[in-house]
């Protein structure tokens, strides 16, 4: 095996999981972790573990996400996502290897129309999930400079597993639902997941310099104007209704207003791009169903 291109994907049943698996599926050999293979909670666990598999870069796409998930149980995200991603900045120290670690636009306040949050921007965790992250955020580099820690926002993409917001929505049109709801103030960059993964592919291979970056597809959109533009892609006569987030409350505080933008790389191509390739491959597996 060609240890210098063998990589690790922690959360690989995930989206992004799915995504970095195919977007590394040539010239690389990945493999994801299993939930039963090691408790990552337990650093000698996770120890044994990469030093079996030698991997040259460990991908952490690993998380309790959610708002009302992590406020549930506030232990447990921080044990999922701040404590393991310490424990892997840890062994990337003692055994090698590179990480990149996922973290998330949520971690910001609220930014002024129009604008974006770049690597400088100061974050305001306002709940656990948030908290959780951001705890992350900061000790990875405290430890290692092996680690690009990797903030994104809002993705769609291919799941495999249970679908999250985009892909239910489009799941429900697709079913024949005259009405889907979604907030119009809460304001994000849509981002294709097999772009991001493409583009980290690019990083890894390139050498570009570990550390912190703001990754997404150009532009910016609220969550209406995301599902909107997807169902008009796919021709669909579901009506999506604009509401305000209030109409979706959540057990924690949270920010609406979060687009980023990075310093330091170029963006993706345009969201809407992205998303109308998206949509072609969403209903073409559809269709391809038995």
């Amino acid at each position: 095996m060609d240890y210098t291109r063998n990589g690790l994907i922690f959360g690989g049943a995930g989206k992004l999981g799915t995504a970095l698996s195919r977007a590394f599926s040539d010239g690389w050999a990945m493999r994801t972790v299993e939930s039963r293979e090691a408790d990552v909670t337990d650093k000698a666990a996770l120890r044994a573990l990469l030093t079996q598999a030698r991997p040259k870069v460990v991908f952490n796409a690993k998380v309790i996400s959610g708002v009302d998930a992590c406020e549930q149980a506030p232990g447990l995200a921080f044990l999922i996502n701040t404590r393991f991603p310490s424990h892997l900045a840890e062994l990337s120290e003692e055994l090698g290897f590179t990480l990149v670690h996922f973290s998330t636009d949520a971690i910001f306040p609220d930014c002024a129309p129009g604008d974006a949050h770049t690597e400088s921007s100061v974050p305001v965790p306002l709940n656990a999930y948030t908290l959780s992250k951001y705890g992350a955020d900061c000790l990875i580099p405290a430890i290692t400079p092996r680690a690009y820690v990797l903030r994104l926002s809002v993705q769609f993409g291919e799941r495999p597993a249970a679908r999250q917001f985009v892909e239910r929505m489009l799941e429900q049109a697709l079913e024949g639902a005259p009405v889907l709801r979604a907030a119009s103030d809460v304001i994000c960059s849509p981002s294709y997941s097999l772009d991001v993964a493409g583009r980290i592919r690019q990083m890894l291979e390139h050498g570009e310099p570990s550390g912190l970056y703001h990754l997404a597809n150009a532009g910016q959109a609220s969550l209406f104007e995301l599902v909107s533009t997807a169902i008009g892609l796919l021709g669909l006569s579901t009506r999506v209704e604009a509401l305000p987030s209030a109409s979706f409350p959540t057990l924690g505080r949270r920010s609406n207003v979060t687009p980023i933008a990075s310093g330091k790389i170029d963006p993706l191509r345009p969201w809407q791009e992205a998303l109308a390739e998206f949509c072609r491959e969403f209903k073409a597996a559809r269709d391809a169903q038995p």
